[in-house]
């Protein structure tokens, strides 16, 4: 089972400042089994959740809380099943180049639609 994209977005983003999970996980106040649970997409994180790990990762914005907060909703076990997390856009990739692409996303300030988006058009351009 694929991870789900907020658990790779929120490892992403602790990465980005170079933290353990474990100084995270106690900078937050939590035990380091639930960042553990949140990071392998093991348990859904809450809006609180993943509003103290932006804020601590340097990411503070209400924006990115939102739309982490989205992703995590879109994850629900009783949604509809979305197709897994290696096809994106009818674009198979895979999960060391999905990482790569949601920290490209993060760094550049798009959603992961808005990059792959991106990415394809800077692809088609090349191919003409």
């Amino acid at each position: 089972m694929a991870r789900p994209l907020v658990a790779i977005r929120l490892r992403s983003l602790r990465n980005e400042v170079d933290l353990t999970g474990k100084a995270l996980a106690e900078q937050l106040g939590w035990a380091p089994s639930k960042l553990s649970r949140i990071e392998l997409g093991k348990q859904r994180p809450s809006y609180q959740d993943i509003r103290d790990w932006v804020q601590i990762c340097g990411g503070g914005s209400e924006e990115i809380t939102d739309e982490l907060h989205r992703l995590s909703l879109a994850d629900k076990p009783d949604a509809t099943p979305s197709p897994p997390t290696n096809r994106l856009l009818g674009v198979s990739i895979s999960d060391h180049t999905m990482t790569r692409l949601v920290n490209y996303a993060i760094r550049e300030g798009y959603t992961v639609e808005e990059a792959v988006n991106h990415l394809l058009g800077l692809a088609n351009r090349s191919d003409d």
